[in-house]
C-alpha cells in the first residue's frame, strides 16, 4: 500500500476552515468553539456542560469560558438538573445569534469552496461523511492489521 497525504490534508484543510470562521466570527465577538456550542444547541437541544463539550469536540474544561461568556451575552441559561449537572439551552438572543453565525460560516465556507463545481463540493461532503461513519472500533483494528503491511509494494528480488 502507498502512504498517503490524508492525515496532513486533512489538517491543513481544517486549520484552512478554522481561520476562516474566526474570521468570519470576529464581528460578532464568537469564537469557532462558541459557534459549535450555538449550533449544537440550536440543533440538537438542550444539554449538560459535558456533554455540549462532546458534541463540540472539546473538554469540559474548554467549553466552561465558552458558556460563560455566552452566559454574560444571554444567548444560553443554565438551569439546575440531575445532581451537580446543569442544563444549558440557547434563548431567543442565542438563536438570532447562532442565526448571524452560521450565516457568516457558511459565507466563508463558500468562499473556501469558490473553485469547485457543485458536483465536486456534493462529492467532498459525501466522502467526508463516509470517514466520520466509520466505527471507532473497525478503525482502531483495520489501522493495526494496516501497521503489519508494507506502506510500498516490494519488488521481486
Amino acid at each position: 500500500m502507498t502512504a498517503s497525504p490524508l492525515g496532513p490534508l486533512l489538517s491543513r484543510t481544517h486549520t484552512l476552515f478554522h481561520r476562516a470562521a474566526e474570521k468570519a466570527l470576529q464581528a460578532m465577538d464568537l469564537g469557532v468553539a462558541g459557534y459549535a456550542a450555538l449550533r449544537a444547541l440550536a440543533v440538537d437541544g438542550d444539554a449538560s456542560g459535558a456533554e455540549l463539550a462532546r458534541r463540540c469536540g472539546v473538554t469540559p474544561q474548554a467549553m466552561h469560558p465558552v458558556l460563560v461568556r455566552m452566559k454574560k451575552k444571554a444567548w444560553v441559561r443554565t438551569e439546575p438538573g440531575k445532581g451537580r449537572r446543569h442544563v444549558v439551552s440557547i434563548t431567543a438572543a442565542g438563536l438570532r445569534a447562532h442565526d448571524s453565525a452560521w450565516a457568516r460560516v457558511q459565507r466563508a465556507e463558500l468562499a473556501l469552496l469558490a473553485n469547485f463545481e457543485p458536483a465536486e463540493v456534493e462529492n467532498l461532503v459525501l466522502t467526508l461523511r463516509r470517514l466520520q461513519q466509520a466505527p471507532s472500533r473497525d478503525l482502531e483494528r483495520t489501522v493495526e492489521d494496516r501497521n503489519e503491511e508494507p506502506l510500498e509494494p516490494t519488488s521481486p528480488s
